[in-house]
């Protein structure tokens, strides 16, 4: 084991002491000491990431996970990680196509089981409250079409825009999801490439995608372009997540306003 390594490992056993003792952003810079000295090792990141999920920073929580996952796809905790924090986010597809993959490396799997049913039962009462919404919306609207239109008006637009806002958060996490699944093709590509030796094989010439074509680039040319869509894939998930945000806390606002209308119209 290289000095490096040896160190990282001493890092690693400072950072789970004071994980055990609750000082989460302690063990936060013991993990991250560690990781400068072994960026490769996958339980770093995924210590890192119990803490950031311990402090509720559920973004880095997630962000930690996917690199654990990324560096070592067959450790089952990684995805158990990376479930918990979307679960947070309120990301339900994303927590789903995760909790998946790691049900295929392993079936039995007792705590992605669990969180599987976790998610299940949370997609299914987001679309019972939807409904529930919409039949409330129309059956006020029929009962009091003759006395109170305003009221019923007011209650069928909030309900509109609910469904709306719901409608926008789904667009929201599938970009999310595409913006992360080319991430990791660009990473991907990035390392076979970089496997290549340097001096000859710098000026081979290598194809990259176009649009619907391929285009014979030299492999700097390669190479610049692809930490570019790396870049630009990684803000756009970040203003993806921050738009995520919002929207989360519009549903709960309109969810909540819809409520007390139709309690106060009865």
């Amino acid at each position: 084991m290289s000095d490096n390594k040896e160190t990282a490992e001493s890092k690693k056993e400072l950072g789970n002491a004071e994980f055990a003792s609750k000082n989460y952003k302690k063990a936060i810079e013991h993990y991250t000491d560690g990781i400068r000295l072994d960026p490769h090792n996958h339980i770093l990141f995924s210590n890192r990431s119990a803490c950031h999920y311990s402090l509720e920073d559920y973004t880095n929580a997630a962000d930690d996970a996917k690199e654990c996952i990324k560096l070592n796809p067959a450790f089952i905790k990684g995805y158990y990680r990376l479930i918990q924090a979307l679960i947070e986010q309120k990301d339900w597809d994303g927590a789903l196509g995760t909790v998946r993959q790691g049900l295929q490396l392993d079936g039995e799997n007792s705590q992605l089981l669990k969180q599987l049913r976790i998610i299940t039962q949370q997609k299914k009462k987001m679309d019972v409250a939807a409904k529930q919404a919409t039949a409330m919306s129309d059956a006020r609207s029929a009962n009091i079409a003759g006395s109170n239109k305003e009221e019923s008006d007011e209650i069928r637009e909030l309900q509109e825009q609910y469904v709306a806002t719901n409608r926008e958060l789904q667009i929201i996490n599938s970009n999310i999801q595409k913006s992360q699944r080319e991430q990791k093709l660009a990473d991907i590509t990035l390392g076979e490439i970089n496997k290549m030796t340097s001096g000859d094989d710098d000026g081979r010439n290598l194809y990259r995608g176009v649009g619907k074509m391929f285009m014979l680039s030299s492999r700097p040319e390669v190479l610049d372009h692809l930490k570019k869509s790396t870049a630009d894939a990684k803000k756009d998930e970040s203003d993806l997540i921050q738009k995520r945000v919002y929207l989360q806390k519009r549903i709960s606002s309109q969810q909540q306003n819809l409520q007390e209308l139709i309690k106060a119209s009865r």
